[in-house]
């Protein structure tokens, strides 16, 4: 684990910052969330404020909110 982490920081370094980011976390906004969902925005406002719908943990960036590819992969997922 100690070794990936230790590539990623020389990944980082050796990039532009741009590229960099999207090496760290790529995030989505609730637009491409909802799109990749396929419900509206206001749907996936819905699911946060109730804590209903699919489990996808927003990220407040002030007053933005971003998601997690990977979360909303896993809520693609068809639950088994």
């Amino acid at each position: 684990m100690q070794q990936n982490r230790r590539d990623l920081i020389e990944k980082i370094r050796a990039v532009s910052p741009d590229t960099a980011a999207q090496l760290i976390v790529p995030l989505l906004s609730s637009r491409e969330t909802a799109e990749l969902l396929e419900v509206e925005e206001a749907r996936l406002r819905q699911w946060r404020r109730r804590g209903t719908g699919p489990h996808l943990p927003p990220i407040r960036l002030g007053r933005t909110i971003r998601y997690r590819v990977a979360d909303v992969v896993a809520a693609l997922k068809p639950a088994a």
